[in-house]
């Protein structure tokens, strides 16, 4: 069953009316503990649909989460320098005080902002964001994307140059420590 050239929503409503139909069709009386293959078939087939669903609820919630991204980018990028400056004025008064110098730690913050990150993990294109492709992305694209992703990016939350994955850790950690 292909389900190409849906949209989301409607792929996500055709999978709960299969789903609710599965259900319906799997009411009858058989042994305990014991399956048909109808039956068998048909939680087979639930687990596939169910799948599918959860597939596309993470498509929705990554999507979401790269939107963001992009659209805070210039705040995020603007707060960045702000702390910059606030790390490069601290720097200064440490190089002035040579007592503070010898007790600091002395880090530098370079300036490179996560736009585009989300964007470079996703496998669909822009202009055809809505549509949900079982097709494998092509291995051209994936090489163009390879360089892209292998790329050390700043923690927006930590400044801490990391690879790109593992800047959205740091973002989490960075969050959950400044609710404690």
């Amino acid at each position: 069953m292909s389900f190409q050239g849906l949209d989301p929503e409607s792929l996500a409503l055709v999978i709960e009316l299969q789903l609710a139909d599965i259900q319906s069709m799997a009411k009858g009386k058989h042994k305990a503990g014991e399956m048909r293959d109808d039956q068998l078939a048909m939680e087979t087939y639930r687990r596939e649909l169910t799948s599918m669903s959860q597939c596309i609820a993470d498509r929705r919630l990554c999507d979401s989460m790269a939107r963001a991204v992009e659209q805070d980018a210039d705040a995020i990028a603007a707060h960045t320098q702000i702390e910059e400056q606030a790390v490069n004025d601290r720097m200064e008064a440490l190089r002035l005080d040579p007592e503070l110098s010898k007790t600091a730690a002395q880090k530098h913050v370079p300036s490179d902002p996560l736009r585009g990150m989300f964007k470079n993990l996703s496998v669909s294109h822009d202009d055809d964001a809505n549509s949900v492709s079982a097709a494998p992305e092509s291995s051209s694209w994936a090489a163009k994307r390879g360089a892209a992703m292998n790329t050390k990016r700043e923690c927006v939350s930590c400044g801490e140059v990391v690879p790109p994955l593992q800047d959205i850790r740091h973002r989490r950690v960075a969050v959950s420590s400044s609710l404690l």
